[in-house]
């Protein structure tokens, strides 16, 4: 008593849950791919296993296909969002996915710092619309502050180029809302590109910002917005 239900997220989108949910009306399918842009994953994993269309690695400049992969931090953040996406579930073992019947292109990007080059994120978004992804998620972005209009125009054209291909991209908001300071993430860089000169609080997000893109914020298990997320307001539309 008092403590929430495991996977309360699962309940609280209505995949699983009393009454018509969403897993009583789709599982997913395995013609469905979804590209997981990120850290990428433990490919031996046991709940992933079978679930994975092609593993590629853009982490060093051009992408290519490789037969395992290991996540390039320790906390496995990229195993973990391939997992929400698509873990085998009904397994005993793990987490169960949101869309367990999908197929997982999963693309690592980041390095063990959690950063990535801007064009080797890009290359990552033309891969996946290129190569049959239909979502294409991204748990990671810039803040604005930091984005010159150039680049915005960058990240919204790659955008543009997954959707022209069948392609819809899911980006995470950000976790850079309040007092931001020391935050990782929510650093405004000068224009060397290395200097912060100060710490966004809910800025804008790119690619989340981007037209054509499904922004999601952070929740709690009360359904509430997470008192870090990113969110749409008067400031901020």
């Amino acid at each position: 008593v008092g403590f929430p239900r495991p996977q309360w997220n699962l309940f609280n989108l209505n995949l699983a849950g009393t009454g018509r949910s969403a897993w009583d009306v789709t599982t997913g399918s395995g013609s469905v791919v979804v590209a997981v842009i990120d850290t990428g994953i433990d490919s031996t994993h046991p709940d992933l296993a079978g679930k994975i269309d092609s593993l590629v690695d853009c982490s060093t400049g051009a992408c290519s296909v490789v037969t395992s992969m290991t996540d390039a931090q320790a906390d496995g953040h990229g195993t973990h969002v391939a997992g929400m996406v698509g873990a085998v579930t009904n397994n005993s073992t793990g987490i169960a996915g949101a869309g367990y019947n999908t197929k997982i292109m999963v693309i690592k990007v980041m390095d063990t710092s959690g950063n990535t080059e801007t064009d080797n994120f890009f290359n990552a978004i033309k891969w996946a619309a290129d190569h049959g992804a239909k979502v294409i998620n991204t748990s990671f972005g810039v803040v604005a502050d930091s984005l010159p209009a150039a680049a915005i125009a960058e990240y919204n054209n790659h955008v543009a180029y997954a959707w022209d291909r069948g392609a819809v991209v899911v980006a995470a908001a950000g976790n850079c809302f309040g007092n931001t300071n020391g935050r990782k993430g929510c650093g405004i860089y000068a224009n060397d590109g290395n200097t912060v000169s100060g710490y966004a609080s809910n800025s804008k997000l790119y690619p989340a910002a981007s037209p054509n893109v499904i922004s999601v914020a952070a929740s709690t298990v009360d359904n509430s917005i997470a008192s870090y997320s990113e969110r749409k307001d008067s400031a901020n539309a």
